[in-house]
This record gives structure tokens, C-alpha cells and sequence, in this order.
């Protein structure tokens, strides 16, 4: 009966052992998984993030288009000064550019225009309206007497603000 009983306590403290060994294993490999969901759980945020972010970009396209279009970048100086030219044109004046030159993060425009003084005055209103952000730093009228009649010159000095370099 002694027999069986330390049997029966041999097997028992090898159970509770057994039983212990494998506890700590189970815990080991939970906190393991537990580290591991963790970093999985950010890297899912990242991807949503990301995913999110490249969903708006694209959703945005036509809008961001629309904003670059509201800048002159480096290289499209000349584009922009011929939207300049085209307006004297539409305005009905003749242009003569006495400075076009960069300053800052600007440039800066001075530019006389010919005709009469409705024209004139036309296209500083058409300067005025352009899609980009131009402060007109001074405008002054004057009538000339020519041997036909009199022209009124229109001499401005702009500065286009919205000048973007990368």
C-alpha cells in the first residue's frame, strides 16, 4: 500500500511538472503571439494609412491639377509672360516688356502698353484677373501728342507672386 501511494505521488509531482512545463510553454508562445499580433496590428494600420492616402491622391487628380495650374514653376516663365502678351493683344494695346526679371521667390514685370486709354485700362483690368497671384505694384497713365492725334501709354509694374521653384 506504501507502494502505491509514493507510485501514486511519483506520478502525481510528474503530472504537476508536466502540467507546469507545459503552462510555461503556453504562456511563452502566448506573450510570442501576443508581440507578434501587436506588430501586426501597426503594419495593418500602416497599409490603411497608405492605402487611404493613395485612394485620396488619386480621387484628387483633377483638383491638384487645377491648383498646379494656379503657379508658373521654373521653365514657364516664357508661357507665362505670353499670356501676358496674348492679353495686350485681346486688350487692344501694343506691349513693350522693359524688365522681366526674378526676385525673391517673384517676378517681377515691367511693361508698357500703347493704345488708347480705354485699352489701356482694359488690360490692367485683364492683369488684375489673371488666375495667378499678381500684385500690381504701380500703374500710371499717360497721353502723348503725336503728329496724328494722341495715344495714351499705360506703363505697370506687376509682380507675379505665385512663382514656384523646386
Amino acid at each position: 500500500m506504501k507502494k502505491n501511494i509514493i507510485t501514486l505521488s511519483i506520478i502525481n509531482l510528474l503530472a504537476l511538472g508536466i502540467w507546469i512545463g507545459l503552462f510555461g510553454y503556453t504562456h511563452g508562445q502566448a506573450s510570442k503571439l501576443g508581440a507578434d499580433y501587436l506588430a501586426l496590428a501597426e503594419e495593418n494600420e500602416k497599409e490603411v494609412y497608405v492605402t487611404a492616402t493613395s485612394r485620396d491622391l488619386r480621387e484628387t487628380e483633377n483638383e491638384q491639377a487645377e491648383l498646379e495650374s494656379l503657379f508658373v514653376h521654373v521653365g514657364g516663365e516664357a508661357a507665362f509672360l505670353e499670356q501676358v502678351e496674348n492679353l495686350g493683344s485681346l486688350a487692344g494695346v501694343s506691349l513693350k516688356v522693359f524688365t522681366f526679371e526674378k526676385r525673391d521667390k517673384s517676378l517681377r514685370v515691367v511693361l508698357e502698353g500703347s493704345g488708347s486709354f480705354y485699352a489701356n485700362y482694359y488690360y490692367l483690368k485683364l492683369l488684375e484677373t489673371m488666375p495667378f497671384y499678381v500684385t500690381i505694384d504701380k500703374s500710371m497713365f499717360t497721353k502723348e501728342s503725336t503728329g496724328e492725334g494722341s495715344i495714351w501709354k499705360g506703363r505697370h509694374d506687376f509682380t507675379l507672386k505665385s512663382y514656384y521653384e523646386n
